[in-house]
């Protein structure tokens, strides 16, 4: 349970103190407008062939600088899993001048209406996740930034055609999601709840993200894609990781073309 009024008081230590410290003055001109957070080691290695760019020990956050052909737009691995890392990345990013941070990841399907493969966009993270108390009073829901949701959705939207063989493309889903920071501990009953809730996805990092970024002033959304089910009370994981792999390029692809300057 967080100190009353946490949100509220005023930190003792700043991202940009350290920054600033490690970094010199004109380390924040270099700073791209967007910046992608995968959680997948490989996509992030896709997405660098698909942008160029250099890693610089001298670039703040682990972030690759865009090539020329994509200016203002950056991507960055995440280099641990949960709320607490990525919004330790979210605090530095922000710091450099950052403007908005879409995280690319995978999710558990909560109901048989989303299948292996699809999309989803968050419209509210179910707060569940023990980060976003220390950045806004206490709520049930964590919101991403609406006009970046409707750009993803829309990119996305444009793009998907009908592969070969009359085969759909995975469906979009802009829906609630339930954020947990704990995976090992999801039960029959709150897959049960938050189903019948409305909820079509669980995953771990969302609810956090949306809530620091709201807090500190940065425009924040994500794009999952469902790799494994609870739908039916048990946990399985999608038969064609392949398939998923794909998937997560073919988002990464389409936000880079929409994204970019």
């Amino acid at each position: 349970m967080t100190h009353p009024k946490k949100y509220a008081s005023e930190p003792l230590m700043r991202a940009k103190e350290l920054l600033d410290d490690q970094f010199p003055p004109k380390w924040r001109r270099t700073a791209p407008e967007t910046v992608l957070i995968f959680m997948d080691g490989k996509t992030l290695n896709f997405a660098h062939t698909q942008i160029g760019g250099t890693r610089s020990k001298r670039i703040p956050a682990g972030v690759l600088l865009p090539s020329k052909f994509i200016k203002g737009l950056g991507i960055m691995g995440q280099t641990g899993v949960g709320g607490a890392a990525v919004v330790a990345r979210l605090e530095f990013l922000a710091a450099w001048g950052v403007k908005r941070v879409v995280l690319i990841g995978t999710a558990g399907g909560l109901t048989p209406a989303v299948h292996y493969g699809d999309m989803v966009v968050p419209s509210k993270s179910y707060r569940d996740d023990g980060v976003s108390d220390h950045y806004l009073p206490h709520e049930d829901w964590a919101l991403p930034d609406h006009k970046l949701n409707q750009t993803i959705i829309e990119g996305i939207s444009k793009t998907q055609r009908t592969r070969r063989g009359g085969i759909k493309r995975p469906a979009i889903h802009e829906a609630p999601v339930w954020t947990t920071p704990a995976p090992f501990r999801e039960t029959k009953a709150e897959v049960k709840d938050y189903g019948e809730a409305g909820m079509v996805a669980v995953e771990m990092e969302t609810a956090s993200l949306f809530a620091a970024a709201q807090a500190i002033g940065v425009s924040a959304a994500a794009v999952l894609i469902i790799s494994d089910s609870l739908a039916t009370g048990v946990h399985q994981l999608a038969p064609k990781r392949q398939a998923i792999n794909n998937q997560l390029r073919d988002v990464t692809k389409i936000l880079i073309q929409h994204l970019k300057k």
